[in-house]
């Protein structure tokens, strides 16, 4: 799934007027892009929990104020980095999980 390039874009994904107790679990999503979502703050702004039980690769270029992926917990078994362009050369980032990766890159400002 490729997000791209929507200037007023905060999240993704909004549990608003959703019972989403058991969380959302995305089984077939192999790949994420986000790329140049200037008022991005995160992939999902409320504590909602997600499972990407497929996730291999995700790529995060030009989101200047994503501070984390989701307020909530996020399993992702088979991603092992972020990376912050599609070359292939990128060897990524990665810090014990999805959030703490979003954060320590936003920390750093790295990929914005």
């Amino acid at each position: 799934m490729r997000v791209q390039n929507c200037e007023l874009l905060e999240q993704v994904i909004s549990k608003e007027g959703a019972n989403l107790k058991g969380g959302i679990v995305l089984t077939k999503l192999k790949s994420l892009e986000l790329i140049g979502l200037p008022r991005l703050g995160s992939f999902c702004l409320d504590n909602c929990n997600f499972e990407f039980t497929s996730l291999e690769d995700v790529i995060v270029m030009a989101c200047p104020y994503m501070m984390t992926f989701s307020r909530g917990e996020v399993s992702t078994p088979k991603l092992h980095k972020v990376k912050l362009s599609g070359d292939d050369e990128d060897e990524g980032c990665w810090d014990c999980g999805l959030n703490l990766t979003i954060q320590l890159l936003f920390t750093k400002k790295e990929c914005w």
